[in-house]
């Protein structure tokens, strides 16, 4: 066999191989990763990775709020990480006025919590979904609100 077709080959598989353990590599390291707490952090990680961002506005100790986090750090997290950078707002009822500057900053108006903003890397609103009622009752229905979200946000 011609040596520079084998030279190839090889090369075209150490390339093959090293792709696939990035993916790997990367996968792991998102995996439990913290979600961010800064949306302009958010904004500038989406450029460099061309994804759109998804920012949780919760209070904390509330169920509501409880329940949504737990679905963007379960089960739906390696999902959500492959098309989104992930920040989380605490909004406690004594700073909702402050929190609300920054929720009008990105296109919220009236601030409900729990609320999920999808934001494009110029950090304009794509949708929203606010207050509880927007993401059912129970667990697995706000992760299916969370999934139907996160796709409308991704066209």
């Amino acid at each position: 066999m011609n040596p520079l077709i084998v030279l190839a080959i090889g090369i075209a598989l150490a390339g093959l191989v090293a792709y696939v353990a990035h993916l790997v590599g990367n996968a792991r390291r998102m995996k439990g990763s913290p979600l961010l707490r800064s949306i302009p952090e958010g904004i500038e990680r989406a450029r460099r990775g061309r994804r759109r961002i998804l920012v949780a506005w919760v209070a904390p100790g509330d169920k509501d709020s409880d329940r949504l986090l737990e679905a963007l750090t379960g089960e739906l997290e390696r999902e959500l990480r492959v098309g989104f950078e992930l920040v989380r707002i605490d909004a406690p009822d004594g700073d909702r006025e402050v929190i609300q500057v920054l929720a009008t900053k990105y296109g919220l108006e009236k601030l409900a919590v729990p609320s999920l903003l999808a934001l494009d890397i110029a950090g304009k609103k794509i949708g929203a979904l606010q207050g509880k009622d927007a993401f059912g009752d129970g667990a697995g229905s706000v992760g299916e609100s969370v999934r139907r979200f996160a796709e409308q946000a991704r066209i």
